[in-house]
């Protein structure tokens, strides 16, 4: 189990502003794995942050998020 205020830390010092789409699909897909390891508040943790992904692509490249099917997240 991975200690949550080590990962919080870890993902707040991820910028994802600077991201292009296929940087931000290929964080992404590692937090998949991430989560089955952060544990059962971590998973929150890892949770937020992938919404926070989706929203980032949604907002700046939709045309990424449409074609990888994520779900719309309110804006």
């Amino acid at each position: 189990m991975i200690n949550q205020i080590d990962l919080k830390n870890k993902i707040n010092s991820i910028d994802l502003t600077n991201k292009n789409g296929k940087e931000l699909l290929l964080i992404l897909h590692k937090s998949f794995t991430l989560r089955t390891l952060a544990g059962r508040k971590g998973n929150k943790i890892v949770g937020d942050f992938q919404k926070e992904i989706a929203k980032t692509l949604w907002i700046k490249f939709p045309e990424v998020a449409k074609e990888e099917g994520l779900k719309k997240v309110r804006i």
